[in-house]
């Protein structure tokens, strides 16, 4: 008998991460050099990195796809799992986004960001243009990148190495194309959690809420203003902790929800094995 092929591969997967980094490299540099000499307008600029952004994902994506010859349940889950599930998750997306702020922090704390970058970041989220900036910080990411991450590359890591293994590989990989050490932790500790539910549940539209919900809610606290100390600070100097009692809220509401969701998929398996 014939064995399956299966992609990506390790070698496979780091392939198409550098293609998504190279293109947006790349794209960027002649948008760069487009703006410049035309002196384009502010609007200009949003819609080409929003370009940027769609096309760096659907290059490997498409290729990927082709390449692994699976339908596209197979490659991007969509398991229905319930509501019990859902707010088990919402849980765990609360105290996962305050665990994650103050790691943040402490990353800040101990590799202060350089203001050039803070700049580029304060730029894309103070522009007036609320629905290009949401398109480009919440929707976008949320959809390309778990389709990415948590769809193309983790189906295929998963079929041929361990379950942790493949968890460590998708997460490293996500961390790695943020482009910057300020971000990394904080990518790779969310692509551990969001690759574990997605094995679990077999839903990537939970790992796409949840990425929604952790960049939705930095986007509206930084552009509303909303202060709550060391909360989401957007690489504020000097660097200002949480709360205690925000980083215990937040433990809490993190490893309750896991619980929560390990429970709730073992009763609905079990339910499902009575049936």
């Amino acid at each position: 008998m014939k064995e399956t092929k299966i992609y990506p591969l390790l070698k496979n997967a780091l392939l198409l991460s550098l293609l998504y980094v190279g293109l947006q490299i790349v794209l960027g540099v002649i948008l760069g050099i487009v703006i410049l000499l035309m002196n384009a307008s502010e609007d200009f600029r949003l819609a080409g990195t929003i370009f940027i952004s769609f096309v760096s994902f659907l290059v490997p994506v498409s290729i990927g796809f082709q390449k692994s010859k699976c339908t596209f349940s197979e490659v991007f889950r969509i398991k229905n799992t319930g509501i019990n599930v859902c707010i088990s998750v919402f849980i765990t997306a609360l105290g996962l986004i305050l665990v994650i702020s103050e790691i943040d922090n402490f990353v800040n704390y101990i590799f202060p960001v350089p203001l050039y970058f803070k700049n580029i970041f304060d730029k894309v989220l103070t522009t007036d243009d609320v629905i290009s900036t949401v398109l480009l910080v919440v929707v976008l990411p949320g959809i390309c990148e778990e389709l990415f991450f948590r769809g193309l590359l983790l189906t295929g890591l998963s079929k041929k190495y361990k379950s942790y293994a493949a968890i460590l590989i998708s997460a490293l990989l996500f961390g790695f194309v943020h482009l910057n050490p300020w971000q990394f932790v904080s990518a790779f500790i969310i692509g551990i959690y969001l690759a574990w539910l997605c094995l679990k549940t077999g839903s990537i539209f939970l790992c796409m809420f949840v990425h929604f919900m952790n960049n939705g809610i930095y986007l509206y606290v930084v552009k509303k203003g909303v202060h709550l100390k060391g909360f989401n600070t957007n690489f504020k100097y000097p660097v200002e902790f949480q709360n205690l009692w925000v980083d215990l809220a937040g433990i809490v509401l993190l490893f309750s929800g896991i619980a929560l969701t390990v429970l709730f998929l073992r009763n609905k398996n079990q339910v499902s094995a009575d049936s």
